[in-house]
């Protein structure tokens, strides 16, 4: 009886592992905007081809992790996505306003193209 409980765990451990091995990670980025910096992640798809890729957005001033666990989502179902906290919020350095925000949504989709 132990040694069949202890099979089970052997095979239920190599499962997460290889389950965590295809995850996805996200890469640390750095937007330049008018010289400053602003720190995000991407998350790249695995799924070869031309694939999309969208920005996801947070709230205000909204939180550096991964919106609800939607990037990983999607880049896990062949989407890319690119995350990023607005200027002087988190890491990301300068001043925080509205006007600001509007120029690193602009900066963010400069980055990807």
């Amino acid at each position: 009886m132990k040694l069949i409980f202890v099979k089970v765990l052997i095979i239920f451990y190599a499962a997460l592992t290889v389950a965590r091995a295809q995850e996805s990670t996200p890469v640390e980025i750095t937007i330049n905007r008018d010289g400053i910096h602003l720190k995000g992640k991407f998350y790249v798809s695995e799924v070869k081809g031309t694939i999309p890729t969208v920005i996801l957005l947070h709230g205000f001033p909204g939180n550096e992790q991964d919106v609800l666990g939607i990037g990983k989502t999607l880049s896990e179902n062949g989407i890319n996505v690119l995350t990023f906290n607005y200027s002087g919020t988190h890491q990301s350095e300068g001043e925080f306003n509205f006007e600001n925000t509007q120029k690193d949504i602009e900066a963010a989709f400069e980055f990807i193209h």
